[in-house]
């Protein structure tokens, strides 16, 4: 396979960046499937569903529903996740469990589900949206730079698993990203980030999501090997 049109399915395809990976595969041609926990409308020949990604269950009944419906998986693009921000003194439990198992969880689920498919293909690409904090940490975020950084220990272990079949699996960790998210941030706590930033900016949506379509590519991805790459505005040089 060399070209256009793939399959694609993104998870997380609500959100912001989620939602402009979408828009972007869609606009070069390929058949797109947007999924995410709540309900949502791309338009525009995006076929958006509803399921819980950490749902093995669910996730299989998705698969078999897509496969009745004639959509292949060629390209998974992990991108849903969770945060949330609290010191680990002063974290429950409970939190702390519930944002580490989703976001590994919301990685390691669909890719169960839709890699065997790719493998039996001979070609694929899963590529895990990460985050800067699982390669440099932050205070308030262990819970959140945990799970970052185990989805990255998995996609490099899962990479050589399937290399030789002809799938590849990377992961693009953004760091700081201009979105509504991040626009909430007390004014005091976005100047301190963008103080320590290089580039001197938080990276813009449009900015990040090249780099995904760089490992999708048939030809631009198919060298790169559990991989992660970081537009990070300079915050991690590895």
């Amino acid at each position: 396979m060399t070209a256009s049109p793939f399959g694609v399915l993104v998870t997380g395809g609500a959100g912001g960046l989620g939602g402009a990976i979408v828009s972007a595969f869609a606009e070069r041609g390929d058949a797109v499937v947007s999924v995410d926990s709540v309900a949502h409308d791309h338009g525009g020949g995006v076929l958006s569903m509803q399921c819980d990604v950490t749902d093995p269950l669910a996730l299989a009944r998705l698969e078999e529903q897509l496969a009745a419906d004639g959509h292949r998986v060629d390209i998974l693009v992990n991108a849903a996740g969770v945060a949330s921000e609290s010191r680990f003194l002063d974290m429950t439990a409970a939190e702390f469990d519930r944002v580490f198992h989703t976001n590994v969880a919301a990685a390691v689920e669909p890719t169960r589900v839709f890699l065997p498919g790719m493998v039996r293909h001979g070609w694929g690409r899963v590529i895990m949206i990460t985050s800067q904090l699982g390669q440099r940490g932050e205070p308030g975020f262990a819970h959140y730079a945990a799970s970052k950084a185990a989805i990255v220990g998995f996609s490099k272990s899962l990479a050589r698993e399937v290399a030789e079949s002809g799938v590849t699996v990377n992961c693009v960790a953004p760091g700081p990203v201009n979105t509504p998210m991040s626009r909430s941030l007390p004014d005091a706590a976005t100047d301190a980030i963008r103080a320590r930033l290089p580039l001197g900016r938080f990276a813009e949506i449009h900015e990040v999501v090249p780099t995904v379509l760089l490992l999708a590519g048939a030809d631009s991805g198919s060298a790169y090997i559990g991989q992660t790459l970081g537009p990070n505005s300079g915050d991690v040089m590895p």
